[in-house]
C-alpha cells in the first residue's frame, strides 16, 4: 500500500510483482527530493541576492534539450555558471560562519576577563 499498489490487488501479487510499485515508488520519491532541492537552491539564490547577489533571470532548470543542459551533462549536471555561483554561496557560507566564529571568540574573551 505504501508503493501506491491497490489493496484488493495486494493480496493478489507475489512479493516479486510488487517490485515495479516500489520502482515507481522510488522515482516519485526522487522526483520530490529534486524537486525539494531545487526550490532550496533558488529560495539560496533570492537570499544572495538579498545581500547584493543576482537572482538569475531565467529558470535554472529548464525542460529539453539545449546547449546549456549539454553543459550539464559533461560536469555532473551542472553549468560551469552554476559551479562558479554555487563555489561563490560556499565562500559567502564559510565567510558568515568565520564572522560568527570572530564574534563568538570575542565575546567570551570579554566576559572571561
Amino acid at each position: 500500500m505504501l508503493y501506491g499498489c491497490p489493496y484488493d490487488l495486494f493480496w493478489h501479487l507475489n512479493p516479486t510483482k510488487l517490485t515495479a510499485f516500489r520502482k515507481a515508488y522510488e522515482e516519485r520519491l526522487q522526483q520530490k527530493e529534486d524537486a525539494m532541492w531545487r526550490n532550496g537552491l533558488y529560495t539560496m539564490r533570492a537570499i544572495n541576492a538579498c545581500f547584493g547577489g543576482k537572482y538569475p533571470e531565467k529558470p535554472l532548470f529548464e525542460v529539453g534539450e539545449s546547449k546549456e543542459s549539454s553543459e550539464r551533462q559533461e560536469h555532473d549536471g551542472y553549468t560551469e555558471q552554476e559551479i562558479k555561483e554555487a563555489r561563490e554561496a560556499l565562500v559567502m557560507q564559510l565567510q558568515i560562519m568565520e564572522g560568527q566564529q570572530r564574534r563568538a571568540k570575542r565575546k567570551k574573551e570579554l566576559f572571561d576577563h
